[in-house]
């Protein structure tokens, strides 16, 4: 449990102060805030849940504003972080619990059991020769992967991990990646294991999960194979992705002429928040795009834009449909890059909102209302993309039971209270990054990264300060 202390409550608790940050989560915000700490001289250790560091980031073809390969930059500053003196990494771990006050917390890390040793240098001899596969995670389904797999191949580290749901060993006893591996790396006996860490303070940077769109039955999701999240979009359009960078169809496998890009997808409060005027199809308010959104995601409109000028350079001749509710931008640069699509790739902007998509042959036609107006329209395409909002990560919930940290009210980490204290939380010594707290983009999670590091390392070296102080009288 954590002790709730403040002021000189906490320092009279303190018998010393490690000097030592925990950072939670190795997306961009994570990498950042360990880099930070490191650089100020204190050892700070990265404790991340996947197998490979990256977070959401790892499944972005192309960034904003640069269109710049995202993996390229990702990967460098990863190995950079990885590689940097006084940084510690854990992958595949979790904390299952933390104790103690600001200034020395205990951490109980459970790093799991990847059975490859880490010795392997990720050649790949073992996952190709894999005889099981079975849907992609990191591809959303898009795609399959080996029972024993790299999360995605620039991935750090570069050292696969067995999925024992999927592995034929404890059923079938194959050991074919075992006997394959050159350097003897496959371990089916390894175990997790657990390790107490103290440390002065943590930050918390656990990123977002995408919003699923599977519930939402009258835009076709789940039902018809060619209308797919944004996410999903970013995976194909990866020249590592499962169509090598072709936004191909994944009913047929062939090149979409024609795509519609539908805005505001979720997610959602109450039926009556936000609701714009008339009911969605099922007859229930709250269940449109933009009707009963609680919140804006805020990077989903650029988001668009990125994409359709990556899909005008790989197929001059696609025509492009925006169906938005409201636009919202990240700045002058993000309105350009909207200006550009519109104009010099002709992409119709169409507002309003999608009432219902349907399969009739080989399109996918949407229907809706323009505006506040009564004025309908259909759009007939080969490809629907719904650029879905985020949402809080998976184990939010008990990550902030576990920290003693209070939740906001869409399961994001919650803050101080003040706008004067962005990154502060009701824990003394806890701090928040990037979209943990909410969404963000990725240069915002860059620059919250740094800083929540830098708070951390204040709280640390002022606490010290104070204590040999009230020590030395």
């Amino acid at each position: 449990m954590i002790i709730r202390d403040f002021g000189e409550d906490l320092l009279m608790a303190l018998d010393e102060v490690v000097e030592r940050v925990l950072v939670v989560g190795g997306g961009v915000a994570g990498l950042q805030a360990a880099q930070e700490v490191a650089e100020a001289g204190y050892e700070s250790v990265l404790v991340e849940r996947e197998p490979s560091l990256g977070g959401g980031m790892a499944r972005l073809e192309c960034t904003f504003p640069s269109l710049d390969h995202a993996v390229c930059d990702l990967r460098a500053r990863m190995l950079e972080v990885c590689g940097y003196p006084g940084v510690k990494v854990f992958t595949y771990s979790e904390i299952e619990a933390l104790s103690g006050i600001g200034g020395d917390f205990e951490a109980t890390i459970r790093k799991g059991a990847r059975r490859v040793a880490e010795t392997c240098n990720g050649c790949g001899i073992c996952w190709r020769n894999c005889p099981v596969e079975v849907p992609s995670e990191f591809n959303l389904g898009l795609g399959k992967r080996k029972a024993i797999y790299l999360t995605f191949p620039q991935a750090v580290p570069s050292i696969p991990i067995i999925d024992r749901a999927a592995c034929l060993h404890e059923s079938e006893g194959c050991d074919i990646c075992q006997t394959s591996c050159p350097l003897g790396c496959i371990d089916f006996d390894q175990q997790d294991e657990i390790s107490m860490e103290r440390f002065g303070a943590v930050v918390v940077a656990t990123g977002f999960k995408p919003f699923d769109p599977a519930g939402l039955e009258y835009l076709g999701f789940g039902r018809y194979p060619d209308v797919i999240t944004s996410v999903q979009l970013e995976r194909l359009l990866s020249g590592a992705g499962p169509t090598k960078g072709e936004a191909l169809r994944p009913s047929n496998g062939k090149r979409p002429k024609s795509v519609l890009f539908v805005s505001c997808v979720g997610p959602y409060g109450e039926p009556d928040e936000g609701y714009c005027g008339w009911e969605s199809p099922r007859g229930v308010a709250g269940q449109g795009t933009l009707r009963g959104k609680a919140y804006c995601s805020r990077v989903c409109c650029t988001n668009i834009a990125k994409q359709a000028i990556v899909l005008g350079k790989l197929y001059y001749d696609m025509k492009i449909y925006v169906v938005y509710s409201d636009i919202q931008t990240l700045g002058p640069e993000s309105e350009e890059l909207i200006a550009v699509v519109r104009e010099e790739y002709g992409a119709e902007y169409v507002r309003g909102e999608v009432a219902r998509i349907t399969q009739d042959g080989d399109h996918l036609v949407a229907s809706g209302k323009r505006g506040d107006s009564d004025e309908t329209f259909e759009i007939a395409v080969d490809l629907v993309v719904l650029a879905v909002g985020m949402q809080a990560s998976d184990g939010a919930t008990e990550l902030a039971e576990t920290l003693g940290m209070m939740r906001g009210r869409h399961n994001f980490m919650d803050r101080a209270g003040s706008n004067l204290r962005p990154l502060e939380t009701t824990v003394p010594g806890i701090y928040v990054a990037g979209a943990a707290s909410g969404p963000r983009d990725i240069a915002e999670s860059v620059v919250q990264g740094s800083a929540a590091g830098s708070r951390a390392v204040a709280f640390i070296s002022g606490l010290r300060r104070r204590l040999n102080q009230r020590q030395s009288v």
